[in-house]
């Protein structure tokens, strides 16, 4: 019974990537076909190392799950750019911001909301702050490579 529901859950898992991969897909084809050549995408954080998340948890730590499921459409979202969408794009160019690689360390077990929210990511239960903002929209625009695939957002937009 239980290799059953693993096996249901795991179905389950695929189609709810499969069907938001697919609406992704039509959204760019769309703009495309509308004169868009350049995309900036930015993926799932860590949702389950929100403040909501990990009030969720006795001990305050991240909802594993939840960060699963985000780190698998992610990977989805990557392969579908890297692929060129199922209909082959010509001159489509984009750059994909890891916000789940630019979140990595900073959600520590057990910390709590700040008055001081300038220098924290969070200043509710899941929005950033506009000090985490502006870090991750500086990442991504002039950051490393490894948070953003193929180009950062100043080289597409250069490009």
């Amino acid at each position: 019974m239980a290799a059953f529901a693993a096996t249901h859950q795991q179905t389950d898992v695929a189609a709810f990537y499969s069907s938001l991969i697919f609406n992704y897909s039509a959204a760019i084809t769309e703009l495309y076909g509308m004169g868009a050549r350049k995309f900036g995408v930015i993926n799932i954080g860590q949702i389950g190392c929100a403040p909501l998340q990990r009030l969720q948890s006795p001990t305050g730590a991240c909802a594993d799950a939840v960060n699963a499921l985000a780190a698998g459409f992610d990977d989805a979202l990557r392969s579908l750019l890297a692929s060129g969408l199922p209909h082959g794009l010509p001159g489509l160019a984009y750059s994909l911001g890891d916000l789940l690689g630019a979140q990595s360390g900073c959600q520590q077990p057990n910390s709590t909301l700040c008055a001081d929210r300038r220098s924290y990511l969070f200043w509710d239960y899941g929005h950033p702050t506009q000090r985490g903002a502006e870090l991750i929209a500086t990442t991504f625009y002039d950051g490393p490579v490894r948070f953003t695939l193929p180009v950062n957002l100043k080289q597409l937009m250069l490009s």
